[in-house]
């Protein structure tokens, strides 16, 4: 492997961003050329280091990671998860608060849901209780139409 790869000076690697040096080499990856890809050795003491590769991985090889570390600033692979995760405390405390405001957001929903659901709740009641009362009305009426109904011929009588 150690013909594979083209590790970038180690002292400017301390000193760059993976992101930086991702970028400088990025130029030199081609079909042509001797470099196909861009790897990224992440193990113990090298958490994001990118190099180029001789040959094209379509997976992960350890130390070598295909998929490139996205949105994080300080990352390293965790070959446990297969995932890359951000060891930046700033960024993960922006995170943090990112998805505090979520849950808040999302707590607040389920407040105004609720209220709504009682209030949908109550509607129902007080129509169910107003169909009750037209119901009886309408069977009194009934009742008090009934002996008329039943006393009339027809119009038999009426000439």
């Amino acid at each position: 492997m150690a013909d594979e790869t083209n590790n970038t000076n180690n002292t400017e690697n301390t000193e760059k961003n993976w992101q930086d040096v991702a970028n400088e080499i990025k130029n030199e990856v081609d079909e042509h050329s001797r470099w196909k890809q861009i790897g990224y050795i992440s193990k113990n003491g090298k958490d994001c280091e990118p190099i180029l590769l001789s040959t094209k991985y379509d997976n992960d090889d350890w130390p070598i990671v295909v998929k490139a570390p996205t949105g994080l600033n300080n990352p390293k692979y965790d070959w446990h998860t297969h995932e890359w995760v951000e060891q930046d405390a700033t960024s993960n405390s922006y995170r943090l608060n990112d998805v505090e405001q979520k849950i808040e957001s999302l707590q607040k929903t389920a407040t105004n849901t609720s209220k709504n659901n009682d209030n949908l709740q109550q509607s129902l009641s007080d129509i169910s209780k107003s169909q009750k009362v037209q119901s009886q009305q309408l069977a009194q009426l009934l009742q008090l139409v009934a002996p008329i109904v039943a006393k009339d011929d027809g119009g038999k009588t009426n000439a």
